[in-house]
């Protein structure tokens, strides 16, 4: 069993912060209406984790799968964005499901075509093992993690009217539409984050179920994403404890935590006031 003092066990906890960091930008999606965009960036990251580790397979040994996720993350969540635009914005959800069927072919296809042990690496962006995260890997999250929180403490308002009321943005005066590509281009910074820490599978339980409970409760948009990021950290916390002490799988257990409070809030809404236990 991992010690609580060792070295394993303090990264994997830093690195589950660093992603409970990401759960208001997973909250943002959810007013903007793009929740699912959050998955769909993980699995972004994925397709470009492979296509590093295929440019390592190929003897490019300076090659980045972090970097190169990233910008892919990145540059998918913009073309979402560019394709909803041009296509309407009740083609959005068409445009994620295109993105997110390239973004896992890819993999799929890279996947295929390398060795047992890079093939290995590449799925720990799939289903993630925070026990098995490095200083280096810390320290690129870390980077990311704080130019994604700058950007939304720098356009935390703008973002904010782009998910409520994007028109009044425009009659202020102000670029709506590069604010909006702002507001997914972090998506796609938060993604790449989920993918590497936790895995593109379980992202959901980071960047959607946290966001579903936290707006069940509260009443205003600053107390929606801190409970966002409260929760998510909670439950991380909770998760890790449970599978060191169990032996379990860590990013499974973490995950299942979220995701069954959100389902036990859907299903108590669903039921009629008379017939609800709490």
């Amino acid at each position: 069993m991992v010690s609580l003092l060792d070295p394993l066990f303090l990264k994997a906890l830093f690195g589950l912060f660093l992603a409970s960091l990401m759960a208001p930008i997973g909250a943002l999606a959810t007013l903007r209406g793009i929740s699912y965009l959050s998955a769909e960036v993980s699995h972004a990251a994925l397709g470009g984790a492979s296509l590093g580790f295929f440019l390592i397979y190929l003897g490019f040994s300076y090659s980045n799968p972090f970097l190169i996720a990233l910008f892919f993350s990145i540059g998918v969540s913009l073309l979402t964005a560019y394709l909803g635009r041009i296509s309407g914005p009740e083609a959005t959800g068409s445009a994620i499901g295109s993105t997110l069927a390239l973004s896992m072919a890819i993999y799929a296809l890279v996947r295929g075509l390398l060795p047992g042990e890079i093939k290995a690496m590449l799925d720990t962006y799939l289903i993630g093992d925070v026990l098995l995260l490095t200083s280096s890997d810390l320290v690129q999250i870390s980077i990311v993690v704080i130019i994604s929180l700058v950007m939304l403490a720098l356009f935390y308002n703008e973002f904010i009217y782009v998910c409520f009321d994007y028109e009044g943005l425009e009659t202020m005066g102000l670029n709506a539409k590069l604010y909006d590509y702002l507001l997914f281009a972090l998506l796609g910074l938060s993604g790449v984050i989920e993918a590497k820490s936790i895995g593109a599978f379980l992202v959901f339980a980071f960047m959607i179920a946290p966001a579903g409970i936290a707006k069940e409760i509260t009443k205003s948009v600053s107390s929606f994403l801190f409970l966002s990021f409260l929760i998510a950290l909670l439950s991380s916390i909770f998760g890790l404890f449970v599978s060191i002490l169990f032996n379990l799988p860590t990013s499974g257990v973490v995950a299942i935590l979220p995701s069954s409070i959100y389902l036990i809030v859907v299903l108590k809404k669903m039921l009629p006031l008379e017939k609800r236990l709490f």
